[in-house]
């Protein structure tokens, strides 16, 4: 009853702690209150973009590198901008030939409860998602 939402920061960090090793994940931004509305499918993203790292891209072989960054969003007044970026990941680059489970869950949560867009690239070595 009275819960007003969370810190991203916390987010982020709470969804990433169990892949931070040192030197291969970084995450930084603003101070930014989520919504309680909006908490919990910003964490069920972040999940499931950390699970995918994990199992698939950069934060499933030494050397992977995960950066997340968010603001506000340039282009739209009032609207905020995450960015996650893999490097080092085992990925030849280009979309995959279908879309699995979580990225059609992941895509629905932004577009559906979130009302907002998503964008993902696939450049070689990992995984672009804004």
């Amino acid at each position: 009853g009275g819960w007003a939402g969370a810190d991203l920061a916390g987010l982020v960090a709470d969804e990433l702690a169990a892949y931070a090793a040192p030197g291969r994940v970084w995450a930084s931004g603003p101070p930014v209150a989520i919504a309680a509305e909006a908490a919990q499918p910003v964490s069920l993203v972040l999940h499931e973009l950390a699970t995918n790292a994990a199992r698939h891209g950069a934060l499933s072989v030494p050397g992977g590198t995960l950066s997340v960054s968010w603001g506000p969003d340039p282009g739209r007044a009032g609207w905020l901008a995450l960015s996650w970026e893999e490097a080092g990941a085992p990925h030849p680059g280009g979309v995959p030939a279908r879309e699995r489970f979580g990225s059609l869950m992941a895509r629905q949560v932004v577009t559906g409860q979130l009302a907002g867009t998503l964008e993902r690239e696939w450049p070689p070595g990992g995984l672009r998602c804004r």
